[in-house]
């Protein structure tokens, strides 16, 4: 940010104020709405919206999470890059969102929070009514650097942050395929109050990694059943294979 791009942007906050204008930005890409036809990019498909709402202060990170969620089945119902949030912030869109009908989930990529006290009571409202994903942009001190550049966000510390998601029950993810992953499972995926797995995989070594990641989330992984061994083993006869579990 340069000295002249701030004084522009405290202009734009000073005749926002005055003239009561709910302003978004600036430094973004703005609203896109599918259901009715209005998109910041040509590319993005309309007619057709989802149930998903997703807040980015990034408009790449908006556009690329509109697109490949569309390629996995994960529309938006409403999709909105804020930038700079000299105006309205996260914890606006979120009221709005929280009040939204057509969302019941919400994705987040932030990288920083002028009311932090707001959001806090904001996501305990939320999460048991609508799961609330979050991506903090920022999360090292080269990455603060960076978010300070691009949207003027302050350097706030990922401790602070973890314990927000933690105590509001947000969900934390670190990139936009954890964040679609994640999207998907709540869409796609029927609830389920266990956490034993069963897990298959098609070699070897994937299925040792494949553990790593369900034990590392706080899943278990535990040996099947003698009556499922019996009855596995009267078929199962792939040379090098295992199916103790993970199947291989």
């Amino acid at each position: 940010c340069t000295d002249k791009g701030r004084d522009l942007e405290r202009t734009i906050v000073q005749m926002a104020q005055e003239a009561d204008l709910p302003l978004v930005g600036p430094n973004c890409m703005g609203i896109f709405n599918p259901k009715i036809g209005l998109r910041n990019f040509p590319e993005l498909y309309a007619g057709e919206s989802g149930p998903v709402g997703f807040l980015s202060q990034s408009g790449t990170h908006g556009y690329n999470f509109a697109l490949m969620g569309a390629l996995q089945g994960i529309k938006v119902s409403k999709l909105i890059s804020y930038g700079n949030a000299v105006v309205l912030d996260s914890p606006d869109y979120l009221e709005y969102l929280r009040d939204d009908a057509e969302t019941s989930i919400i994705g987040m990529y932030i990288e920083g929070v002028r009311d932090g006290r707001r959001l806090f009571r904001l996501l305990q409202e939320l999460t048991p009514r609508k799961p609330v994903v979050i991506w903090k942009g920022g999360q090292t001190e080269a990455g603060t650097r960076a978010t300070a550049s691009h949207t003027g966000s302050l350097a706030e510390s990922m401790l602070i942050w973890r314990a927000v998601m933690r105590q509001t029950g947000a969900i934390e993810v670190d990139s936009l395929e954890d964040m679609l992953d994640t999207m998907a499972a709540f869409l796609f995926v029927q609830p389920t109050t266990q956490d034993r797995v069963a897990l298959i995989s098609m070699t070897g070594g994937q299925s040792v990694v494949t553990t790593d990641a369900f034990a590392k989330a706080g899943l278990q992984v535990p040996t099947l059943s003698q009556r499922s061994y019996e009855r596995l083993g009267g078929f199962f006869n792939i040379v090098g294979g295992s199916y103790r579990n993970p199947i291989d």
